[in-house]
């Protein structure tokens, strides 16, 4: 493989499953990670990930499909699993990629005109930090730990709203009052009219672009793209988009 400089230390790292050893069923579920070592060839160290608060044990032999958030933006490639350890009190996984690292391209999904009410909030620099600390759960200190926790919180309680103006399985648009800078981090809260029930959509994006609006009350338009989401949540966001074509189409 030829050496590269694409993916840097502390970068973010997304897993997904791609073949299991003991051949257990492969898990459809998204782990997120971060590089804490790379020899530039083939050999990455990362953070053991976590899901839903708790540690995932990634066994060795396991291959899984690594996603890269970086500065020049997302990379890709193939690894498997080499060994877990202990290496100054942090859990690591040693890996070794099997693909080159490449050029994320993102998957293209339809985009749907849409008038819908939803809330969003902001998530800050230091309430990722603080909730990847919390995760790790590595706390000596049962008062600090709860601080901690109040604190993480407490940040979760300012929500905004705003009216989404389309919307696809790979992100948003919406107008909003709050001026938004780009490549911020959100979580928005969508509930979905599916036909059979109203389901409630939780997720992380990224604000990628944001221009003045001209509706009065509704001051910036901002375009985001969705980043931490699961495949089950991603496809009922394109099951409502293909129901509610049909309902359009039906009512002409």
């Amino acid at each position: 493989m030829q050496k590269n400089n694409h993916i840097k230390i502390g970068n973010r790292i997304e897993l997904l499953q791609t073949k299991s050893t003991f051949g257990r069923k492969v898990s459809d579920k998204k782990y997120t990670s971060q590089l804490l070592d790379y020899d530039g060839i083939r050999t990455l160290k990362i953070s053991v990930p976590f899901y839903e608060g708790r540690v995932v044990p990634l066994d060795m032999g396991d291959e899984y499909e690594l996603r890269f958030y970086t500065a020049k933006g997302m990379y890709q490639c193939r690894a498997k699993v080499l060994r877990r350890y202990m290496e100054m009190k942090i859990h690591v996984v040693e890996m070794q990629m099997t693909t080159e690292l490449t050029k994320y391209q993102r998957r293209q999904f339809y985009r749907l005109d849409c008038r819908l009410k939803f809330q969003f909030r902001v998530v800050t620099e230091e309430e990722r930090a603080l909730s990847d600390l919390v995760e790790r759960n590595e706390f000596t200190d049962a008062i600090v730990q709860k601080n901690f926790e109040e604190k993480l919180k407490a940040m979760r309680q300012e929500w905004h709203e705003a009216q989404m103006t389309d919307i696809s399985g790979g992100g948003i648009r919406f107008q909003c009052t709050e001026e938004l800078e780009k490549q911020v981090h959100i979580e928005v809260k969508i509930s979905l009219d599916t036909g059979a029930e109203l389901r409630v959509v939780c997720c992380k994006a990224v604000v990628i672009d944001v221009v003045p609006g001209v509706s009065y009350g509704r001051e910036y338009i901002a375009r985001c793209q969705f980043d931490e989401i699961d495949k089950n949540t991603q496809e009922l966001i394109v099951k409502y988009i293909f129901e509610e074509q049909k309902r359009r189409i039906r009512k002409d």
